[in-house]
């Protein structure tokens, strides 16, 4: 494994001295990344971001409730926004590289859900060493990750039976 900024990842490639790149199809299609890749592999294992835009607490404070409220629902706001975007433009760009971009159509493969469960078990030690550490430096390590379990299966199940806030 190798750590490469994404400008450089198409040399690489297409060189040869990289086999394969974990990427988002809007980035693979900004990048040209599809011109090098013929194949690409959808892995599905979804997308975990954070922003922060911070804002002084004396300064907050000094605004009045409906200005706090303001900022607060522009960050919410804010977040659909986003994740509207990084959504539209993965479907989006995965439908344009199957159908193919400038001539070169990229051939799109699934991974095996057989193979998926399997990866993500042997990648399970990883989860334990991450509890077992935020454990050891005074966060609730078991707690924390079953809080973002538990939040995950929540708001995939509200996903699946109300669709994404923007659809609503």
């Amino acid at each position: 494994m190798q750590r490469l900024p994404q400008p450089e990842v198409y040399q690489a490639l297409d060189s040869g001295l990289l086999d394969c790149n974990q990427n988002y199809f809007y980035s693979i299609k900004a990048y040209r990344q599809y011109e090098v890749a013929p194949y690409v592999m959808e892995l599905d294992w979804g997308q975990n971001m954070g922003f922060g835009i911070v804002m002084g607490k004396n300064a907050f404070g000094r605004l009045s409730a409906a200005e706090q409220k303001a900022v607060r629902d522009a960050g919410s706001a804010f977040i659909d926004h986003y994740a509207k975007g990084i959504v539209d433009a993965n479907a989006r760009d995965k439908k344009a590289m199957a159908a193919g971009i400038d001539g070169k159509k990229t051939t799109l493969v699934t991974f095996p859900t057989d193979q998926k469960k399997a990866l993500l078990n042997a990648g399970s030690k990883y989860v334990s060493g991450w509890v077992d550490t935020a454990t050891k430096g005074g966060a609730p390590g078991q707690a924390i990750m079953d809080d973002y379990r538990r939040l995950i299966a929540k708001y995939a199940k509200e996903r699946d039976t109300k669709g994404y806030p923007w659809n609503r």
